[in-house]
């Protein structure tokens, strides 16, 4: 059975949204789903620890590392500045 796990995203209105995301998948991935589902104009390419921050556990971006590998578990969020 594929591991997944409920990550928050906040955008730059403060607006929150849950994602059910499989662990095994690439930030980049992640980010570009959350592209598609919201259409905010999210860039893998153009992302830095300016832009966005991860929390709990508090993680540098790493976009070719799966989820699982930067230790994101239930609950993870993501601030988008």
């Amino acid at each position: 059975m594929e591991e997944k796990i409920t990550i928050v995203f906040v955008d730059r209105n403060n607006n929150s949204t849950d994602f059910e995301t499989p662990i095994d998948i690439t930030l980049r991935d992640l980010i570009e789903a959350i592209d598609n589902v919201l259409h905010i104009g999210l860039d893998a390419d153009d992302i830095t620890e300016k832009e966005m921050v991860i929390e709990n556990p508090i993680r540098l971006i790493k976009l070719n590392k799966t989820l699982e590998e930067l230790g994101f578990r239930q609950g993870t969020t993501i601030y988008l500045k």
